[in-house]
């Protein structure tokens, strides 16, 4: 007696059906797989063959109408041109100020200059004045009445360089003299003396005496320490001169 079983002819069938399943599973898989494979084949060739400056995209610029027409950023662009043009204005006033700044400065400058210019001048006004005032009240002062031979032969020239030299003879006396200590400012006294042609001092004597044997003595010593050059006229006079201590 046989059984039968009532799966013994399906059994086979579904493990056939699975198997083509199977395999038709993976047969898809390897084509999509070799596809892929292809795929990334062509691209890389394609990459390989295309020229190294053609550009793989290009992005092009498109003004923005709507933004351009926008009154707010009209607005925003006057104010950044105000803005630049106060800030130009502000350095062109900060460089005017700098150059009147400095022009002020050079004009002070020169004022102050001329002011030390000034001063300095006054100075030595004032020391010139203090040293003739300390000569008028010294012994150092001759009176200049130094006689002088009218002589039509000389020209205006030598008449004028004569003058000079009795100046010099002067100046030399008064530097050459030596005031004793304690003397009054009131004295003075007449000395008459030869000056020869070749400027030689001679026959000092005092014609008219200051009352004071120190002070006579003093006037001596100061022709006795005095020398001249020639003279310009080249003639030998006989000399009066006066010394006084204080002119009156």
């Amino acid at each position: 007696m046989r059984l039968r079983l009532p799966f013994a002819k399906t059994v086979p069938s579904e493990m056939e059906s699975d198997a083509v399943r199977l395999r038709a599973a993976l047969i898809g898989s390897v084509a999509l797989h070799g596809g892929l494979a292809l795929a990334l084949l062509i691209g890389a060739f394609w990459w390989r063959q295309r020229p190294d400056d053609a550009p793989v995209f290009t992005l092009v610029a498109v003004p923005d109408q709507a933004a351009s027409a926008d009154p707010a950023s009209d607005a925003s662009v006057d104010l950044l041109a105000a803005m630049r043009q106060r800030q130009r204005a502000e350095e062109r006033r900060a460089q005017r100020e700098i150059v009147q700044d400095r022009r002020r400065f050079e004009r002070e400058r020169a004022a102050a200059a001329a002011a030390a210019a000034a001063a300095e001048r006054a100075r030595e006004r004032q020391a010139a004045q203090t040293t003739q005032a300390t000569q008028a009240t010294t012994s150092r002062v001759v009176a200049p009445d130094v006689p002088r031979r009218q002589d039509a032969t000389l020209s205006s020239a030598e008449a004028n360089a004569l003058d000079a030299y009795f100046s010099s003879l002067i100046v030399r006396l008064r530097e050459a003299h030596s005031l004793p200590d304690g003397l009054s400012d009131l004295l003075s006294a007449e000395v008459r003396f030869t000056l020869a042609a070749n400027g030689e001092i001679s026959g000092v004597r005092i014609t008219r005496s200051s009352g004071n044997a120190d002070f006579d003595r003093s006037v001596l010593e100061a022709f006795a320490r005095v020398r001249m050059p020639a003279r310009p006229d080249r003639r030998t006079d006989e000399v009066r001169l006066t010394f006084r201590i204080r002119e009156t």
